[in-house]
């Protein structure tokens, strides 16, 4: 009898917190670098993804993304090449946070695949920014214009 009263309040809890936890993460928005939204992406990440951590607000093309967790990949829209963010709200259930943002991409050949997925981030102000990105299993290189 106790056991399942137990088990009751504890799903009784998780289903509380993570209804509070998408209903106040839910509407966290991308903003560009001047201030005014960022554009939304609707389609599906087509390439290799990723999963990177961002410990700091970064910029990315003239995107901040807020620090925290993204799934991230390549694809190609209509002969241009874009970079898809996804901030994931929790880890555990694999949910998004807010709406996915693409940011336009140059592509760099390397001359084998990448081991390890890799940033590559500069100081920009107070912030830092993203400029290159390698994924793993990939063999180019994705780089962003300020």
């Amino acid at each position: 009898m106790k056991r399942s009263i137990l088990i009751e309040l504890a799903i009784a809890i998780l289903t509380t917190n993570l209804a509070l936890a998408q209903q106040n993460l839910s509407d966290i928005p991308l903003v560009r670098a001047s201030g005014t939204p960022a554009p939304v992406h609707r389609g599906q990440i087509t390439g290799k993804q990723a999963w990177i951590a961002l410990q700091e607000d970064t910029l990315v093309g003239d995107i901040v993304l807020k620090s925290g967790a993204y799934q991230i990949g390549h694809e190609l829209r209509g002969g241009t090449h874009v970079f898809t963010f996804r901030m994931i709200g929790d880890t555990d259930l694999g949910t998004f946070v807010g709406q996915p943002v693409s940011v336009p991409c140059r592509l760099e050949t390397l001359s084998a695949h990448v081991k390890h997925t890799r940033l590559t981030r500069i100081p920009d102000g107070t912030r830092r920014r993203l400029v290159r990105i390698e994924i793993r299993g990939e063999n180019v290189a994705h780089s962003f214009q300020p």
